[in-house]
């Protein structure tokens, strides 16, 4: 796919930017993939809550 639409980002100059996030993807899975491994880890909701809070607003 990313083949396909290859010449179009690169003549946006996104192409780069594509392919690290398709990488990142690929590697880390998508969100639902990421919270369903944090339920698994933390048998709990309230667990997967801490996830996504510490995903999203780290500090």
């Amino acid at each position: 796919m990313l083949h396909t639409v290859a010449s179009a980002l690169r003549q946006h100059e996104d192409l780069d930017f594509v392919r690290e996030r398709w990488q990142r993807l690929r590697a880390e899975g998508t969100g639902a993939d990421r919270q369903r491994a944090a339920y698994r880890q933390r048998s709990s909701t309230h667990g997967v809550v801490d996830y996504i809070v510490s995903a999203t607003c780290p500090h």
